[in-house]
């Protein structure tokens, strides 16, 4: 996949390291950082370093998403969320405030009592 950035977008920003963040891993492709909002007590958010709109992201070149679950999977068991528990939280549509697709790994809170 051509690597695409855009100057008006704070992930692209901060994939370039222009914009600070608290990063937890990342590879060439990928990078997880520290949710500046969360919506839990542990909000990790996953994007790809590439500037990737949310409505392209479904679709995007084979091996895509294997590529992100991969990395989203590295920055699970790296954490011990795999022992402890996870969520993965993808927002489209009206709940997304960032077009720049991302997923977030969300722990620490109580689990659901019901599907």
């Amino acid at each position: 996949m051509e690597k695409k950035y855009s100057d008006d977008c704070i992930f692209c920003l901060i994939a370039a390291g222009k914009a600070p963040s608290k990063k937890i891993w990342e590879n060439e492709d990928f990078l997880a950082i520290e949710n500046k909002f969360p919506e839990a007590p542990i909000d990790i958010l996953v994007l790809p370093k590439a500037h990737l709109e949310k409505s392209e992201a479904r679709t995007s070149p084979d091996g895509y998403w294997d590529s992100f679950m991969k990395a989203i999977w590295e920055v699970v068991s790296a954490g011990g969320y795999d022992r402890t528990g996870y969520v993965l939280q993808n927002n489209g549509a009206g709940y997304n405030h960032l077009e720049h697709e991302h997923m977030h790994i969300l722990s620490g809170m109580p689990k659901p009592t019901s599907a």
